[in-house]
């Protein structure tokens, strides 16, 4: 019966190494829908445009922000479960509906009476609407980092324009 016992130890000890390993392994792997992407062509442009180095070259706003262009560009990859679309289809990105601007002229807005609705919605419940609507998908919830960090790709923009609480892009709703 102890040979036994210390077998099944054995194999349990041998079962939480492997995974320890695998998690160490993996951890530094660029898996989709991960907060930290590739720094590819278009993100430079972007961190250059919106002078993104002033808050430092890497800290939790900056990967905050990085992981929101990342939402924003490549919807599919990096809320690839709340969404159905793919690479391959039209309209995949919050980048193909949106620009930058628009996102943070809806962020300075936000919380303002929708008539359709019949009621005042946050900018986040309208990220969450569109996740729902144009992105075919599933509602994530409020504190999820898709939405805080989308939120927080949308300040930096709008500090950058100057856009203060409450403007509006545009001509204003009748």
């Amino acid at each position: 019966m102890k040979n036994k016992e210390r077998i099944t130890m054995s194999i349990k000890v041998a079962a939480i190494l492997v995974f320890v390993i695998l998690s160490n392994i993996l951890a530094g792997a660029n898996l989709p829908g991960s907060a930290d992407p590739k720094l590819d062509d278009q993100w430079q442009e972007f961190s250059q445009k919106y002078r993104v180095n002033r808050f430092g070259s890497d800290g939790y706003f900056v990967r905050a922000i990085r992981h929101g262009h990342g939402l924003f560009y490549k919807t599919y990859d990096f809320a690839w479960r709340f969404t159905r679309k793919t690479a391959q289809s039209e309209n995949n990105n919050c980048g193909s509906c949106h620009s930058p601007e628009e996102i943070a002229y809806s962020f300075a807005s936000a919380d303002r009476f929708d008539k359709k609705l019949g009621k005042r919605v946050s900018f986040e419940e309208r990220i969450m609407r569109c996740y729902v609507s144009k992105l075919d998908g599933f509602v994530p919830t409020i504190y999820d980092p898709a939405i805080r960090d989308i939120r927080i790709f949308a300040r930096l923009v709008a500090h950058d324009l100057n856009i203060t609480e409450g403007s509006i892009m545009g001509p204003p709703e009748e």
